[in-house]
């Protein structure tokens, strides 16, 4: 394990999220740009091929000729499905990456593409799941849906690293962000803001100098329009997934004690980085008082709370009376009790 894992704040999150970001960006950068690069070179070429003028960032001309619209359309809908499935597998190698690279495990970038291929399906299954529940939210009200954007932030780590299914992530999500909400809003904001950001303009920025320099030549802006995206995506996927990630180890280890999990398993830098994490402890199977009698989190095999103790019982009528058996209330003596002058 990287150290001790315990509760963070906002702040240690996103500054942590960067110190991992800058000691194993090689790692991260190779789980992005290999899978972007390819879908942002075709999606140039199809894109240069009907609409060049759609390249260019300082013109406003669709460059879409009468008759290749419907190209255009199926084109963009391939780049699209290429897109999505990309970014899932990137998005899934980065969050596997970071998981490995705080409990202690050196990320390579071939066994987080790995795992993010076998778990494909089931986060193609959680993004159906959670873009559908999102929808109706939205439909709703906007309210709704940003508390349930919050709910569910956590769902991918969990789907990921527990090894569930993605309507089973979704309640894990939930049941971890309860009590949480506001603190795990703040840090997603200002995380995704930050990072945002700094990829828009690196990506704009390489993206507009080939146009500016080159007086409109399509292969330089068709370059850089290739390298700024890839670029773009290098820099937000790994960062927002390291936010995310720690995230869910923080809202793990303050409601499960996962570093207690952890140590009591022994595992730390000998941890099998393909094991999956510690199941999540039973909810509501201990009470505060009786988790606190514990010598350790989770306890030792065979431990049971101390009974609570009980009530006393109110005195049986029967022996209250046999206890005072024999008693009469006291008499009120009168003027016939007195007793005879000179007795």
């Amino acid at each position: 394990m990287n150290g001790v894992l315990r509760p963070l704040g906002i702040g240690e999150i996103l500054d942590a999220g960067i110190k991992l970001f800058m000691r194993h960006w090689r790692t991260l950068v190779l789980c992005v740009a290999c899978l972007i690069l390819p879908v942002q070179i075709l999606s140039v070429l199809i894109t240069a091929s009907i609409a060049p003028e759609q390249l260019d960032i300082t013109t406003s001309e669709s460059g879409v000729e009468e008759g290749e619209e419907a190209a255009f359309i199926v084109g963009q809908l391939i780049v699209l499905v290429l897109t999505v499935v990309s970014v899932l597998l990137a998005t899934a190698a980065c969050f596997k990456a970071v998981a490995d690279a705080y409990l202690g495990t050196e990320p390579d970038w071939r066994r987080s593409l790995r795992f993010g291929a076998r778990r494909l399906a089931a986060l193609v299954g959680l993004a159906i799941v959670g873009g559908l529940l999102l929808l109706i939210a939205f439909i709703l009200l906007v309210i709704p849906a940003i508390w349930l954007g919050v709910a569910i932030s956590v769902a991918v780590p969990a789907l990921l690293l527990e090894r569930i299914g993605p309507l089973a992530a979704v309640r894990r999500s939930m049941r971890l962000v309860r009590g949480r909400w506001w603190p795990t809003a703040g840090a997603l904001v200002v995380g995704y803001l930050m990072i945002t950001i700094l990829g828009l303009i690196a990506q704009y920025t390489v993206m507009l100098v080939p146009a500016l320099l080159t007086d409109g030549n399509n292969l330089a802006i068709a370059l850089g329009a290739v390298v700024g995206g890839t670029l773009g995506a290098a820099i937000t996927t790994p960062y927002s997934a390291a936010v995310v990630t720690l995230l869910y180890f923080d809202l793990r280890v303050r409601k499960e004690g996962l570093d207690l999990q952890l140590i009591a398993e022994g595992t730390g830098a000998e941890r099998d980085p393909d094991a999956p994490l510690p199941a999540p402890l039973t909810e509501d199977e201990y009470s505060p008082e009786e988790r606190a009698q514990a010598p350790f989190w989770p306890p030792p095999p065979g431990w049971q709370p101390a009974p609570a103790p009980r009530a006393p019982a109110p005195p049986d009528r029967a022996e209250a009376g046999a206890e005072t058996r024999g008693w009469l209330p006291p008499r009120a003596t009168g003027p016939s009790d007195e007793p005879p002058a000179g007795a």
